[in-house]
């Protein structure tokens, strides 16, 4: 049978319609799928959540058993390796909390030489204060005290905020007490050298002193002296001597206060220097001076002056330097605080050896402060006794006959050395400043030459 012509033609259309649409399917990428036995397989390969660390905290804890087990034997050495390695593999916390307690029980027993052993070791893990600090330990225990101090000393100094330097400072204090003469004290002067004198002289008031504590107490007490000869190394060098020698405390220096003052503070041995640097008890808390201050001056010769003379009317002559300018003030401030008069103040060059003009301008500044305080017709009185001795030129030297002059103050401050005094006190009576009280520093605590 045959099939019409537009039948054949439908189908030959419709089967060319089929092949080419499979031709462009197959041209087209396909997705493969792989089976589900591969996907299970993948995912189990996959590293679990955490597992590295616990590998990781799985071999500290085999590493701290060996080290536990090489202690109980006695191998402390090869023990310290397997913490160290142990302390290099674990986190900081909480794990390596158990390390650290169970390094210290073996360094607790370990000897010096060994934890100097240990802190030279390469790849150290097991921290430096640690080490550091049971080092000071292992020497003080062995009755090695110098070393102990040493160590410990560093430790605290280096490592203020350590878990273990509050017992560092309690062990210090306690081999301190151990060790130190209670009846020995040191001396550090300068007894030769350009300041020698000063020191002999402050050596002797020391003796003095040592031997009226001997006599009260019925107890020996002995000094031991070193030279500084005003140097700050020898100064520092002479603070670790005495350290040897185990004194219970220092007295001086006088010069190089500062280097002294920081070996005994590392040292921590009391020391009284004789400064009078206000600040420098403030560098540590076993620093301490003992001197008559400039303040300590002007305060006393304040109160000799208004309290104890009754005084009013003061005036200053001081020499244009720092010192001089320094005292000047700190008097012109006391004055203030007793409600007293300073009716004049004048400088002088102290490098020249006449002082007649400074003298008359002091003179005329007292003149023009009475003058302006008490006008004409009044009178002023200060409350002291009118000086005798003053001629009229025929010799009357009777005070109800002799008109005396009044220079307008009844202390004079002059805030210098003896030499210069000397210079001044002839100048002061010839433009007739007499009659009043002339106060000075501890530079006139000398004999002139």
């Amino acid at each position: 049978m045959k099939l019409p012509f537009f039948l054949l033609f439908r189908s030959m259309a419709w089967v060319m319609a089929v092949l080419f649409l499979s031709a462009v399917w197959g041209c087209a990428p396909k997705t493969v799928q792989k089976p589900a036995d591969d996907v299970t397989s993948l995912e189990t390969k996959k590293p679990e959540p955490g597992a590295k660390e616990q590998e990781t905290a799985a071999l500290v804890k085999i590493l701290m058993a060996e080290a536990q087990k090489l202690l109980e034997q006695g191998r402390v050495k090869e023990a310290f390796s397997a913490y160290n390695q142990a302390a290099a593999l674990a986190p900081e916390d909480p794990l390596n909390d158990e390390i650290v307690s169970d390094i210290e029980l073996l360094l607790a027993k370990a000897d010096p030489s060994s934890i100097q052993t240990f802190l030279q070791m390469e790849n150290l893990a097991v921290p430096q204060p640690l080490l550091l600090y049971w080092l000071g330990v292992s020497h003080a225990t062995a009755q090695e005290y110098a070393d102990a101090m040493e160590v410990l000393t560093r430790f605290v100094t280096d490592f203020p905020d350590h878990v273990h330097t509050s017992d560092a400072k309690e062990l210090l204090d306690l081999i301190k007490q151990t060790t130190f003469t209670k009846d020995t004290i040191g001396c550090l002067l300068p007894l030769s050298g350009k300041y020698g004198s000063y020191g002999q002289k402050a050596l002797k008031g020391i003796q003095l002193a040592i031997q009226d504590l001997s006599n009260t107490y019925d107890r020996n007490f002995t000094i031991i002296v070193k030279d500084t000869q005003s140097d700050p190394e020898k100064a520092a060098a002479g603070v670790d001597e005495l350290n040897q020698a185990h004194v219970m405390g220092i007295i001086g220096p006088i010069l190089a206060v500062e280097t002294a003052g920081a070996r005994a503070q590392e040292l921590q041995i009391p020391l009284i220097a004789l400064t009078q640097k206000a600040d420098f008890p403030l560098s540590g808390d076993y620093l301490f001076s003992n001197f008559i201050t400039p303040q300590m001056q002007v305060e006393t010769l304040a109160a000799y002056v208004f309290k104890k003379r009754g005084i009013t009317k003061v005036a200053v002559l001081y020499p244009d330097e720092r010192y001089g300018r320094l005292h000047m003030q700190m008097f012109r401030d006391m004055v203030d605080e007793y409600n007293g008069q300073m009716v004049g103040v004048e400088a002088y060059d102290g490098t020249r050896t006449d002082f007649a003009d400074s003298i008359q301008k002091l003179i005329q500044e007292a003149d023009l402060y009475a003058e302006t305080a008490y006008p004409v017709g009044e009178v002023s009185y200060s409350g002291t006794t009118p000086v005798t001795g003053i001629q009229d030129g025929k010799g009357n030297t009777d005070p109800d006959q002799v008109k005396k002059k009044d220079i307008g103050f009844d202390a004079l401050f002059i805030p210098d050395s003896v030499s210069r005094i000397n210079m001044i006190l002839p100048q002061l009576a010839f433009n007739d400043a007499k009659g009043m009280i002339l106060l000075g520093t501890n530079l006139w605590h000398q004999q002139s030459k």
